[in-house]
């Protein structure tokens, strides 16, 4: 009788929390690979280009990480998957965004991967064959909108078959399905210009010509004053 008391109570809980049930959803683990209960489900979501196959491995040239690590900006993938809800069978030159498990040497799939329509994070599209159901259409939305914000914007909620995302300023926007008028149509169109705006986020390494201006700086600095120190002895 116990712990048929305790089995209920912890439906009741999973149903009136939200948070609690979705946070065992595959798209959102996927999309919060980078929360710390998740990771050991997904070491990296990353947008990539099927280079080559050789065996049962496709080579993969790594074009953004959005979350988690790769070891190499070329990576192997085992072919062990179809694309989205596995119907459509991947080939050599298509770009995808994955999800990724590493075993080893190499990766395999974890909780997607989906063939997209060009290599650049920032305007690529999920292709419809990833979806083999129309009620999926709304998960690749929201995949789509994580990839375009370069993995940024993961606040996502449903509302029956409509998805909505909770951008960082506030902003709640209906992304699926699009809507063509009304103020929802005008908030859609401006945050995906506001999105495809974006500067590319620069690397790590943009930032070494000034450190070597600091650098350079501090050195001059520290002779001028030796030199100084020196005239005046």
């Amino acid at each position: 009788m116990k712990k048929t008391v305790i089995g209920i109570a912890i439906i009741l809980i999973l149903l009136i929390v939200p948070g609690a049930a979705f946070a065992a959803d595959p798209l959102y683990r996927m999309l919060h690979g980078d929360v710390e209960p998740f990771k050991q489900d997904q070491d990296a979501f990353i947008v990539g280009q099927l280079m080559d196959k050789q065996g049962d491995k496709y080579t993969v040239k790594v074009l953004r990480v959005l979350s988690g690590k790769v070891i190499a900006d070329t990576i192997l993938v085992s072919d062990g998957f179809t694309y989205g809800w596995d119907k459509a069978a991947p080939k050599v030159n298509d770009f995808c965004v994955f999800s990724l498990k590493r075993t080893g040497d190499y990766y395999k799939k974890a909780w997607g991967i989906f063939k997209t329509t060009n290599g650049d994070y920032s305007t690529l599209k999920l292709e419809s064959l990833n979806a083999p159901i129309k009620g999926l259409l709304g998960e690749l939305a929201c995949i789509q909108w994580y990839v375009n914000t370069d993995g940024k914007e993961n606040d996502f909620y449903s509302h029956y078959t409509t998805q909505y995302v909770r951008r960082p300023n506030g902003q709640d926007i209906q992304i699926y399905p699009v809507l063509t008028a009304g103020t929802q149509a005008v908030l859609y169109k401006d945050a995906i210009n506001q999105i495809q705006d974006y500067p590319e986020r620069s690397s790590n390494y943009s930032y070494v010509p000034y450190i070597a201006v600091v650098a350079f700086i501090g050195i001059g600095t520290a002779v001028l004053l030796k030199v100084r120190k020196g005239k005046a002895g």
